[in-house]
């Protein structure tokens, strides 16, 4: 499973800096349904700062999903159009693991 998951992130940043910003946060959604799933399980105990798990509902396809270091609001697909659109899904704190189902099942490609 997190073979497939770095084979997805290797694969959408690809080039990215070369991308308009558009058509970087497509592939951004798809970087970002991955990171969440690998960041909670590769989390070591010796992390001194938590992080938090939000979601946009008005991202396309499920794929609102994204890490962030503070618990302020910040959604990074839609820019100042959406920046204060989402909720705070969870926090990990600095030991605990991520054990909600949710993020383990990426939309597929092309839906």
């Amino acid at each position: 499973e997190e073979k497939a998951l770095f084979s997805r992130i290797a694969q959408h940043s690809q080039n990215l800096h070369e991308l308009s910003l558009a058509k970087a946060r497509v592939e951004f959604k798809w970087i970002s349904q991955a990171i969440t799933p690998l960041a909670t399980k590769v989390r070591g105990s010796d992390n001194p700062q938590p992080f938090y798990h939000f979601y946009c509902a008005m991202v396309k396809q499920g794929q609102g999903d994204w890490l962030q270091n503070n618990d302020r609001l910040a959604n990074p697909f839609r820019g100042v159009e959406m920046l204060h659109c989402g909720d705070l899904i969870n926090t990990f704190d600095v030991t605990e693991k991520e054990t909600d189902d949710k993020v383990d099942a990426p939309a597929q490609e092309g839906q």
